[in-house]
């Protein structure tokens, strides 16, 4: 896989106090020095020599826009990887896809903090019991194209888009889903049947409980059941 990565890397010169990134333009590539020495970020600039890397998040898709612009102090040579190549060569080393999975996971626990609170159908409802329920989920890696959700067994997990954005394809339309969405509240809780499926437009990271393990939690807390109801029947 590196090998493979390797000779599909793109390179790129640049002159000296060259703006290569600008803090809030759209990219996706990652970058590795080859050559030469960059600033990254304006108050307290950060050096960065051969070796250095910068944009990992972006391209695993943690992040779709740039934090800190990036400038050429002299002339640099960069090595460039971008992300579409980046899921190829992951297409065809599986096991390498696995790995980057746990790395994809690894970032995002540490920059969020998980909290399913600020899920539609929890909002207003008991820390404890979101709490109950958080420790019985899972978050699992779904790349761009695959399927999220599907009809036959949309009913067995209660899911929420932890990052990353998806669409819902039904006979009647699509609809584009984001940060805490779940395309399956509304029948877990046996107010509408899902029809279609939700695939994955980006990264996406989702979470999951068993449904029969969240109706189980939902027993020890009777007074959040109407309140769900209620903002999931407006829906």
């Amino acid at each position: 896989f590196t090998v493979w990565v390797q000779n599909h890397l793109e390179t790129t010169v640049h002159s000296r106090d060259e703006v290569i990134l600008e803090a809030g333009a759209e990219d996706t590539c990652m970058y590795l020095v080859s050559r030469g020495h960059v600033t990254q970020g304006t108050e307290a600039p950060t050096v960065l020599g051969p070796g250095s890397i910068f944009g990992e998040r972006r391209l695993l898709g943690l992040l779709e826009t740039v934090d800190d612009s990036v400038v050429a102090t002299e002339t640099t040579v960069l090595f460039v990887l971008h992300r579409s190549v980046f899921r190829q060569g992951l297409r065809l080393f599986h096991s390498d896809s696995l790995h980057v999975d746990d790395i994809f996971l690894q970032w995002l626990n540490a920059k969020d903090a998980c909290d399913l609170s600020q899920a539609l159908l929890f909002r207003g409802c008991s820390q404890h019991l979101v709490q109950a329920l958080r420790s019985k989920c899972q978050t699992r890696v779904v790349h761009p194209g695959e399927a999220i959700l599907e009809e036959a067994t949309s009913g067995d997990m209660l899911c929420f888009l932890r990052a990353g954005t998806a669409t819902q394809n039904t006979e009647s339309g699509s609809r584009t889903l984001t940060h805490w969405e779940s395309p399956n509240a509304q029948e877990v809780l046996g107010l509408q049947r899902f029809s279609g499926t939700v695939d994955a437009g980006t990264v996406c990271a989702v979470l999951e409980v068993e449904t029969t393990v969240f109706l189980g939690i939902l027993q020890r807390f009777p007074r959040e059941v109407a309140p769900m109801l209620e903002t999931m029947s407006g829906l």
